[in-house]
C-alpha cells in the first residue's frame, strides 16, 4: 500500500478522533478509525459517532461496512483495539479478525492495564500485521493523560 494513503489515513484518524462523544461523565479516550482498501479510504468513524459508547473500530467495521468485503483491508486506529467488552459485546479485536482485516496501524497502546498490549498481541497471534504510528505522528494523537506511546510489548 502506498505510504501516501496510509499517511492521509493516519492524519484523518487523528483529526476525527477530536469529535468523540463521551457516553457519561467519565473520561474516555478519543479514538478515530479509518479503513483503507484498494488504496482508498472506504470508511471512517470516531467513538460515539452513531451511538453513545460505541467504539470507533466497531462503528467503522460493523455499522458502516457490515455489507462490505473488507478482506485484505488496513485499519488505522488511534488507540489499540479492545480485547474485552462489557454487556456481552464482541471486542473490536475480534471484529477486526472476523472482517478479514490484513493490517492494523495503532496510534497508541491502550493505557488500561487490562488491555495494554494485549490487543496488539492478540491481533498478531491471529496473523494480522500490526504496526504503531510512525513517531512523527505521536504528538498529534488525542489520548487521555501522558503515557508511553511505544511501550515494550513482550
Amino acid at each position: 500500500m502506498k505510504l501516501r494513503v496510509v499517511s492521509i489515513g493516519i492524519k484523518k484518524a487523528i483529526e476525527i478522533s477530536k469529535n468523540c462523544k463521551s457516553e457519561d461523565d467519565e473520561i474516555h479516550p478519543k479514538v478515530g478509525a479509518v479503513i483503507i482498501k484498494n488504496k482508498q479510504i472506504i470508511a471512517e468513524a470516531y467513538r460515539g459517532e452513531l451511538k453513545p459508547g460505541d467504539h470507533a473500530e466497531y462503528t467503522a467495521l460493523i455499522k458502516k461496512c457490515d455489507d462490505i468485503d473488507l478482506t485484505g483491508a488496513t485499519l488505522i486506529t488511534t488507540l489499540e483495539p479492545c480485547i474485552t467488552r462489557k454487556h456481552g459485546k464482541n471486542p473490536c479485536a475480534q471484529h477486526i479478525i472476523d472482517k478479514g482485516i490484513k493490517k492494523v496501524i495503532i496510534g497508541t497502546i491502550d493505557p488500561n492495564p487490562e488491555i495494554r498490549g494485549k490487543g496488539f498481541l492478540y491481533l498478531r497471534q491471529n496473523n494480522i500485521d500490526v504496526e504503531l504510528f510512525p513517531s512523527k505522528y505521536q504528538k498529534e494523537k488525542v489520548i487521555i493523560g501522558t503515557i508511553d506511546p511505544n511501550p515494550e510489548i513482550s
